[in-house]
């Protein structure tokens, strides 16, 4: 699937420009670009099972070659990250890319978002990490696509969603989930080795479980009181590897979708999770599907977080929809 339609963007023109690959690399056919940006590249040299480095300079060539300067980091300990981007003197740096997961992504999003001299640029992605569900609503699935994607020269501004718990904020652009989704994503931990495979087994594995938690829920001020199997908030259509959790879900719509499966058994769970690769599981009665601007989740317990795939936020917490404050190069 592509952008949304009602996105505005504009291109830097590149008469002819392409990426093939030849050879097993990625080699660039593109004329030279009218404008030269430096770009600062935050490389997560764990991420895609230690080939961080390896997919950073197999893109490197083509960018150089169509005229884009690089300057890299690698992150070398938790959220490094994040003080890098919050940190680094950001003049004459006209975007930044993660070459990583949705979690190295996650972190330079939040570096930029609390810097204490307020500048922001563009964001883009190379995918090099076991999970990039972010990447996989734009197609863009290898770091050829990620390339190609760059060479365009397009921007668009997308919504973040200030999570705010305790004394702290994050800002999350993929997904805020409670319940079972945090039982998957510490479980998954356990099956790393299992790659992109890992999360729909952790699905599988948790659902024979079933936790149910109680929770109340305020939307847009609206309270309701309910059990459930889980909550995620969306920003984007997937999550996972290819799961079309929130169909329809739009980056700049100023809105985060809300999607509440209540109580359940654990044979209609594992009936409704392969519908959820298509979208299908929202039509079911086990599913609530809310589009809005805040919410407010304050269960019966402190209970952890996924932050895009993150578990470093705990309850209860409020989100508020920040509208298109963030640009990124894609």
């Amino acid at each position: 699937m592509g952008p949304p339609k009602n996105w505005g963007s504009f291109n830097r023109e590149r008469p002819g420009c392409e990426l093939k690959s030849l050879n097993g690399g990625i080699t660039n056919t593109c004329n030279m670009m009218k404008t030269k940006p430096t770009y600062l590249v935050i490389v997560n040299p764990v991420g895609g099972n230690g080939k961080g480095r390896d997919i950073y300079e197999s893109v490197r060539g083509p960018l150089e070659a169509a005229g884009i300067e690089l300057e890299a980091r690698e992150t070398e300990y938790g959220a490094h990250a994040v003080d890098l981007v919050r940190s680094m003197d950001l003049d004459g740096i006209d975007g930044v890319i993660s070459v990583g997961g949705d979690g190295t992504l996650h972190e330079i999003i939040n570096g930029l978002m609390t810097r204490p001299d307020g500048k922001r640029v563009p964001v883009g992605a190379i995918p090099g990490g076991s999970g990039n569900s972010f990447l996989y609503g734009f197609d863009i699935l290898t770091p050829e696509d990620a390339v190609n994607a760059l060479l365009k020269g397009e921007r668009r501004s997308i919504d973040l969603a200030k999570v705010h718990f305790g004394e702290e904020d994050l800002y999350s652009f993929n997904i805020i989930g409670w319940g079972l989704v945090v039982d998957i994503e510490l479980t998954s931990e356990k099956f790393r080795w299992w790659a992109r495979q890992r999360y729909n087994l952790a699905t599988v594995w948790e659902l024979l479980k079933m936790n149910i938690r109680h929770t109340r829920l305020v939307l847009d001020g609206e309270e309701l009181d309910t059990t459930v199997a889980f909550l995620i908030a969306c920003n984007t259509p997937y999550t996972g590897v290819g799961m079309k959790m929130a169909p329809r879900a739009d980056l700049g719509d100023g809105k985060i979708d809300v999607i509440v499966v209540r109580e359940a058994t654990r044979m209609q769970m594992l009936k409704l999770f392969p519908r959820v690769f298509d979208g299908s599981h929202i039509e079911s009665e086990l599913v609530d599907y809310y589009q809005v601007k805040s919410f407010q989740l304050i269960p019966d317990r402190v209970d952890t977080v996924n932050i895009d795939g993150e578990l470093n936020a705990v309850t209860p917490l409020e989100v508020e929809v920040l509208p298109q404050v963030l640009e990124i190069l894609f």
